[in-house]
């Protein structure tokens, strides 16, 4: 019981850690975040107010309700957009940082059973003259097709 304690503070130690770097980082650049909020906001009304464009042009359909769902549609487009952006944000600075595997050439199909739970099945970390390298290996020209 204790441990399980001790895991549960550690945790919340941690997730506490990161809701105080969130909050000095939004007092740092909080007129960004104000900035991409009011651009964020405009390109959803121009969206949002296409239905308005299209009763202009003569065509009779409920103004309201079209609005509607370009305005619902609009949102969720930009909070999945911000979202992944986020993302992919947080996984090129873990490989940047060497944090995170590449996982492309170690298939788990590729491991028995038995190798799966060791350590002979994972993929090896970059070093660090890999991490500042932002090009594949270099491969070996075929010689095949005249020269």
């Amino acid at each position: 019981m204790r441990a399980m304690w001790g895991t549960m503070r550690a945790e919340l130690v941690g997730a506490g850690g990161v809701v105080e770097r969130n909050a000095y980082l939004t007092k740092r650049y909080i007129w960004w975040d104000v900035a991409w909020f009011i651009w964020t906001v405009a390109n959803t009304l121009t969206i949002v107010f296409i239905a308005k464009g299209v009763e202009s042009s003569g065509v009779e359909f409920d103004v309201n309700e079209y609005m509607t769902y370009l305005l619902i549609g609009a949102v969720v487009w930009a909070y999945l957009g911000v979202l992944f952006g986020f993302l992919m944000e947080t996984v090129a600075w873990e490989r940047w940082e060497g944090t995170i595997e590449y996982t492309g050439s170690c298939a788990p199909s590729s491991c028995s059973a038995s190798a799966r739970s060791s350590s002979a099945c994972r993929c090896p970390m970059r070093t660090s003259s890999q991490r500042s390298s932002f090009s594949p290996s270099p491969r070996s020209r075929s010689s095949g097709s005249g020269s």
